[in-house]
């Protein structure tokens, strides 16, 4: 019975440092959407570019180093949803350009807040007003955990 005890209240006191240790969260203050017309191929599409400021709270005890493009948010997709939570569109702000070298990003604890671009989401016409979600990873990092974000409402413009 004595290792049982021991062996729970160890089991407890890991789960616990490990989600003190572990904990970073993804927050989206705000957020705009305009639809810009444009035809690939002589096809006409519905993109629209959204512009979100995303604050990424690194509650870990040391700065996470992230591997990217362009800034560490790089590994965050765009989740767009109509009002029932079916997904219409999924983009990045990174995506046109993975080919390019990547380069090492530092994070530090505590929050870092970005406003990120989002180009080229296929969105239905008739959508006029979607709900959005960052969801993604840190690449390149020691937090190897997915993140998601709140989940925001947001009116297309013109």
């Amino acid at each position: 019975m004595k290792h049982f005890i021991l062996t729970m209240a160890f089991g407890l006191l890991s789960f616990c440092v490990r989600a003190d240790t572990t904990n970073v969260t993804l927050h989206i203050g705000a957020v705009s959407a305009a639809r810009q017309p444009m035809t690939i191929g002589g096809v006409p599409t519905n993109s629209v570019t959204f512009l979100c400021e995303v604050t990424l709270d690194n509650q870990t005890q040391t700065p996470l180093t992230v591997t990217g493009l362009y800034t560490a948010f790089d590994g965050m997709r765009l989740v767009v949803l109509d009002a029932s939570d079916k997904e219409l569109a999924r983009c990045g702000h990174a995506d046109a350009f993975s080919t390019i070298k990547t380069q090492s990003f530092t994070l530090p604890t505590g929050q870092t807040t970005k406003t990120l671009t989002f180009p080229f989401c296929f969105v239905p016409k008739t959508a006029q007003a979607v709900r959005v979600k960052l969801e993604g990873n840190l690449p390149g990092s020691s937090f190897s955990e997915s993140i998601t974000s709140n989940i925001l409402t947001v009116e297309m413009r013109k």
